[in-house]
Order: structure tokens, then sequence, then C-alpha cells
């Protein structure tokens, strides 16, 4: 037994766990389907090798991830994945000469109805295979779900909830949404069923559960009974006899996913005859009676044009390839990122070069492949704004950065006068990016501080093309306004590296929000790492803040008004859940995170932004990404979004 395989196997099967927990529990997939089944099937070839698996494998295991605010269901019987490729000789090797049926593979949120006395009773998610959530009350919701059917006997239905790409469309005109397939699994696991109705989500079956207490015997004729009783089914087809090139003419002709309104990642083909598939058992991962096909990631031909480079707040040097524009799935793409150095220096470009892009995820383009690999493109070596030599950057992982070491490049700055004046920050209204840049063109703000002087500016400004007095006077109130400012706001603000928003407010409970305090500490070199969930480099970073100070905040502190953050009144609020208790918190609720960490700390919680041993509670909303599963491994406490509403309601700090 090889211990570098070994090794290997345990690092697969941890970051498949990892995909899979953004997939199911996020809702956002950080990689597309196929290159996760590309790793599964590695992860497989080796464990067959070695004869090794660990218990929790991907391959052995349906991944998934429950939220605690949602009631768990045990199935009846186990959902588990079908096996899949993309060749369609496997398909034709697992058919052998039987009757099979083939359906689209749609792409949405695995759901299973109960009907009783014809009413349904019951909706349940997937789940992790075998435990699912009780999602009764959004399923009830969806356009196309019959409450009511025309059958005594008990009927359980399997089927995918899923948004048609034309409703899909409607609502993502402003192009900010992510797969449907997402929005989808999102819109049913919400408390709040009404959120649930605005997703346009429709359902259609794939599969009669309890075929045998209706008394058919085939796919088809289950398929039928459920379409009679008015419940919606995939499309669906029977093949008596085929081959290979069958298959491929109707993938390619009457089951072409580019002229279906429904997401899909496929097809699947199965076993006409029932009883005949249920004799064929089930492996620890797949049942034997049905099989995948796996469509390979469309791409399309286009000419690669050059990269734009970008200077960011950070001097990181952004890198987006540039190439003819192309049409994929209705939408004329015509850049892609490059992501980083190494990727650029990986796909060997040169203008001219025929490269081929697709859609990841359907949602983001991408340059896979070039074609020409003339390799004649090269990196800049000089910054697009302020011409100082790069510096190219080698993380521990190997990847490379190209990054401006400049900290007066003009775009460098721009980006950081963007984020001072962003809604984490001082929450300056008025001052968009476009107006920022003309106002340091014309030498009006040089730094933060100059932004609270533009009144001596007034007459010119207001003799701007798009300003005037009425305009002028909206943002002077705008910048009066901002004044008043929290420390934690204000440190936010500075834009130190590495301490955002969350470690801002770390540092103002640190200091009751007090801004002498917190400057006479940092001024004697007051050690950050003792505070919750601050390492030493977020430490190193604010000491060498305050040793090598950015010029654009110099006395800066002048300018504010700082709201001194009244210390909660304990005595008030001990009869609660959260008194004196440590909490974090996770994922989406019905209003911002920021007010809800307020109310809770009014009643006299801890706020703490990372999970460890020593926190009592996690409060998970939708959502909810790796700080749950996290909290789970500790066995830490584990607060819903409904649980929260009800506590807050009892102490009359409901929205």
């Amino acid at each position: 037994m090889s211990i570098n395989i070994i090794e290997k196997i345990k690092s697969l099967t941890e970051e498949l766990k990892h995909y899979a927990w953004a997939y199911y529990q996020n809702d956002a997939p950080e990689i597309t389907d196929a290159e996760y089944d590309a790793k599964c099937d590695e992860l497989k070839t080796l464990e067959d090798k070695e004869n090794f698996w660990l218990a929790d494998s991907p391959t052995r295991k349906v991944q998934g991830a429950l939220l605690d605010s949602l009631k768990k269901v045990k199935h009846p019987s186990p959902m588990l994945s079908a096996d899949k490729s993309t060749d369609i000789a496997d398909v034709i090797k697992f058919a052998g000469n039987k009757e099979i049926t083939i359906s689209y593979k749609d792409d949405g949120a695995t759901l299973v109805l109960h009907y009783n006395n014809g009413e349904l009773v019951q909706a349940v998610t997937r789940g992790d295979g075998e435990i699912g959530e009780d999602v009764t009350h959004t399923a009830k919701m969806i356009k196309n779900i019959p409450m009511h059917i025309s059958c005594t006997e008990e009927i359980i239905v399997r089927g995918e909830a899923v948004i048609p790409w034309d409703k899909y469309r409607e609502m993502n005109v402003d192009g900010t949404l992510g797969h449907p397939r997402n929005l989808s699994s999102g819109g049913l696991r919400q408390l709040d069923a009404n959120e649930a109705a605005k997703r346009n989500i429709y359902f259609y079956a794939f599969n009669l559960v309890n075929w045998k207490d209706v008394g058919v015997t085939t796919h088809a004729t289950a398929m039928k009974f459920l379409e009679i009783l008015g419940i919606p089914v995939v499309p669906y087809i029977v093949l008596s006899k085929y081959d290979a090139d069958m298959i491929k003419e109707l993938t390619e002709n009457e089951f072409n996913r580019e002229h279906y309104n429904i997401p899909t990642d496929g097809w699947v083909f199965q076993f006409n005859d029932l009883i005949y598939g249920e004799s064929l058992g089930i492996t620890a991962h797949c049942p034997r009676n049905l099989y995948a096909l796996k469509p390979k990631t469309t791409t399309y031909k286009t000419i690669f044009r050059g990269v734009e480079f970008n200077p960011t707040r950070t001097g990181l040097i952004s890198l987006t390839g540039l190439f003819d524009p192309v049409d994929i799935d209705e939408t004329i793409v015509s850049r892609a990122t490059l992501h980083n150095v190494s990727y650029f220096k990986d796909l060997e470009l040169g203008i001219g070069d025929e490269i081929e892009v697709a859609k990841m995820n359907e949602i983001i383009p991408a340059i896979l492949k070039n074609n020409t690999c003339s390799n004649t493109y090269k990196l800049i070596e000089n910054c697009p704004c302020c011409g100082s030599k790069l510096v190219l950057n080698q993380a521990e992982s190997g990847t490379e950065t190209l990054i401006c070491p400049n900290e007066n490049c003009a775009a460098k700055q721009l980006a950081q006068f963007v984020h001072f004046v962003s809604k984490p920050c001082a929450n300056i209204d008025g001052l968009s990016e476009a107006i920022l840049s003309k106002f340091i063109d014309l030498g009006f703000i040089k730094t933060f501080v100059d932004i609270y002087h533009l009144s001596d500016h007034k007459n010119e400004i207001i003799k701007l093309d798009g300003f005037g007095e009425k305009s002028y006077k909206k943002l002077y109130e705008a910048i009066e306004l901002s004044r008043e400012i929290k420390l934690s706001n204000f440190i936010t603000a500075l834009g130190i590296p590495l301490i955002g928003k969350t470690a801002g407010k770390t540092i103002s409970k640190a200091f009751n929000g007090n801004y002498s305090f917190f400057h006479d500490a940092w001024e004697h070199g007051f050690d950050f790492s003792t505070l919750d969930d601050f390492g030493k480099a977020m430490s190193d970073a604010m000491n060498d803040a305050w040793i090598n100070p950015n010029p654009l905040w110099s006395g800066l502190d002048k300018e504010f008004s700082f709201i001194v953050e009244k210390e909660i009144n304990k005595q008030l609020n001990s009869n609660n859940i959260f008194y004196n208790k440590r909490f974090c918190i996770t994922g989406t609720f019905w209003e911002s995170r920021e007010k809800l960490i307020e109310k809770i700390e009014k009643m006299g919680g801890i706020f703490v932004s990372g999970v460890s041993k020593k926190t009592d509670f996690l409060i998970a909303g939708e959502k909810a990404g790796s700080k749950l599963e996290k909290a789970q491994k500790l066995n830490i406490n584990i607060i819903g979004a409904e649980d929260l509403k009800n506590v807050l309601e009892e102490k009359n700090y409901s929205a």
C-alpha cells in the first residue's frame, strides 16, 4: 500500500467535501460540475487501486448539508446519485440490450412530494440522501405542484424544483443573480414562503417511489400515471433498440439541451422494467438501475486580442483576457478573467491565437484552452497607471501575481478613495468613482481629509457638468452627515491591509468605541493579537500602519466626531440566552447581520467574528457557510433563523 497514494486519497476526499459543502450548503459552487466529476473519478480510481477509502468519502456517500432551522425528515429509501460518464459508450455498456427510458437530467433542487388521501401533506429536500428538510411551506408556493390529486392511495414522487430559463432571464435583467439551480435551492429553503413564491420555481417529477403500491411495473407507465394525476413530469421516451449513433442523435436533436427551457446538466437513462431495475440493487454510492450522461463542456472558438491590466486598491494587478465577441447562451461575451499570472502563463497566449471560451456553471466566462499557443503575449513590466516597476509575487502555493509597489499610484489611490466613502466606512452617498476621479484630476482632493473641505471649491464644483447648486448642497449634506462616525467604521475606512469591517468591530469593542483609548493603545504598540480572532499577521498590519501611516489619512481623525458606543446595561438584559455569551453569526436573514448583531449585543451578547471552542452559539441563516460546518464539528449550539426571530420578538427587538 502506497503512503503517497493514501495521502492523495485523504487530500482529494477533503477537497471534494469542501466543494460539496459549497454546492449544497452555500448554494455557491466553487468549481464546475465537470471539474467536480473529474476529481471524483480520480479519487475513485485511487481508492479502487489501493482498496482503501475513508468512511466519509464522496464516492460512497451522497453529499449534502442540512439547515438547522428546518425540520428533519428521514427518507423512506436512500436518495443516491446516479453513476455518470461523458462517454456514450459507457451508457451503451450500462444498458446492454434492455429497454430503457431517456429523459433530461434537470438541474435544480431535488424534491420529494408526499400525497395522502389526495392531499399534498409533505415536501422534503434531498438533504444528505438519507435525511432531508421539510419544505412543505415553500413547496406549496411552487406554481405547478397540485395541492390535490384524484388518488386516495399514498403517492411518493421524486422530482426536481427548477427555474425555467425564460423566468430566470426576467428576474436577472441586471445580471447579478447566480445560477438558477442556486436560486431554486435557496428558494425552497426560505423560512418565509412568500420569498420562495417570488422565484418562479416549477416542479417536474422523474420517479414514482412507491410504484409497487400503485401496481405499475414500468417507468414509462409510472410517469404516465403521474401525468394523469396532474403532476408534471420531465420529458421522456422509451427506447427498445438503440446504439451510440442513435443516442448521439437524440441528445443533439429531440433532447437537445439548447432547445430546452429548463436548466439541465445532462440526460438520465433508466431501465424501463422497474422490477428488473430493483433486482440489480445498489452500490454504496449509486443505484444500478439508472445511469447519467453528462455533456462535455460546450466551448466556443474565438480569437484572442490581448489583456487588460488594472491596479486594485491593494496594488494587485488584475488580468482580464480580451477576445473577439462570441455569442454564448444568448449573451455576447468578449472578456474573461485570467485569475492570476500563473493561469495566464499556462495558456501560452498570443494576439491572433485561436482560443476556446465557455461559461463556467453557465454564468462565468472563462478561457479554457488555447489551440495555437504562440506564447508571444508578454506581461507588462510597469504599472499601466503610474509606470512603477511591477513586482512578481509568488505565494506559498506557487501561484504568481503582479503587484504595483507604488503607494502613490493614482489608480490604487482612486480605489482607496472609493473604499473610504463606501457604506461600511465613511458612508458618503453621492461620491461615485467617476466623481471622485474628476475631483482628483482637478486637484480638489489629494487626501481623505480634503473630502471634508470640498466647500473650498464650491464655486468651481457647481459649474461642472452634472452639478449645480442643488447637487452640491446634497453632496455637502452627505459629507457633513458622515462626520459622526463609529470607531469600527473609522478603522475599516482606513483601508489597512487585512483589517476589514469585522476586525474594525473587534477593535472597537475592545476599546468600548472610544477613539482616545484606541489611539493611545495603538500609539504605544498595543498587541492586537490578544483580541478575539486576531492573528499575528493582523496585529502586525495594525502596528505597521502606525509606524508607516498612509499619507491619505493623515490628520483624518480631527474631521470626525466619534460616536461612543454606550455600554450595555447587562442588568436589564440578563434574562435571555445571549446574556454574557459569545455568539457568531453566518448566512442571510430577514434583515442585515449588522442589525441583528446590534440587537443581540443589546441583550448582553458578545459578538465574535469566528467560530472557536470558546463560542457559545452560532446563529445560522440561509446559505450558512464553513462556519456552520466548524460549529457542528465542535458541538457548538446552533440557533436557526426562526428561533432567533422568536427570541428577538420575546424581547421586543423584532424588526
